[in-house]
């Protein structure tokens, strides 16, 4: 399989000294290819769904700096496909074009972005398609990834925040110190998790 990886690297990316003005492979994520068009138009995408400005240029270091949120999108995007958790519908689809197609002024705008983007509606209706999985797929995982503080780190929260507790027992102060954990605890447990799948992903970077 490396030697297909690097043989496919070598082919696509030989005759091209210039990677982000053409068409070359960013990152292969699982096998599956990934190119600097694929992170343009991923990019473009974001920008709507994130609200932010999308007609503006993109750099090479955006495309640097997009990278890893694209690695992290397509691999939850992966897990959800694995475990089936939703069936996505036409309807659904539609239903997401729609509200997509409604973040912009006028439908001259959204066709603007469709031809600068150079998503075609297949594209759009798949990166719509992948959200929602990733979405519903998230509803069911998250939930798994809150473990309960012990008795141990609250009271070592507890001590470790003494000036801010003063003239407080713990039992008084209990309940917020758990939430605090819980916040910080699930965020630790997100990035183990994400780390993971990183690492059975057999990711080759490209584009650095």
């Amino acid at each position: 399989m490396r030697a297909l990886i690097f043989l496919t690297l070598l082919v696509f990316n030989s005759a091209n000294s210039y990677a982000f003005e053409k068409n070359s492979i960013a990152v292969i994520i699982s096998n599956e290819v990934v190119t600097t068009f694929d992170v343009r138009r991923e990019i473009f995408y974001d920008r709507v769904v994130g609200g932010s400005d999308w007609n503006r240029g993109i750099t090479e270091g955006d495309i640097r700096d997009f990278i890893p949120t694209l690695i992290e999108k397509w691999l939850v995007a992966q897990e959800a496909v694995k475990f089936s958790v939703t069936e996505i519908t036409p309807d659904d689809i539609s239903m997401e074009v729609g509200n997509f197609k409604n973040r912009f002024k006028s439908s001259q705008e959204f066709e603007n972005f469709m031809n600068i983007s150079q998503l075609a509606p297949a594209d759009l209706e798949r990166l719509l398609a992948r959200d929602v999985q990733a979405r519903e797929f998230l509803k069911i995982k998250l939930p798994t990834l809150e473990p309960q503080p012990t008795n141990e780190e609250i009271e070592s929260y507890y001590w470790q925040h003494a000036v801010k507790y003063k003239g407080k027992k713990p039992s008084d102060v209990r309940d917020e110190i758990v939430a605090e954990l819980r916040v910080s605890l699930k965020d630790r447990a997100y990035r183990r998790w994400m780390l993971d799948l990183r690492t059975r992903a057999n990711l080759v970077y490209v584009i650095r």
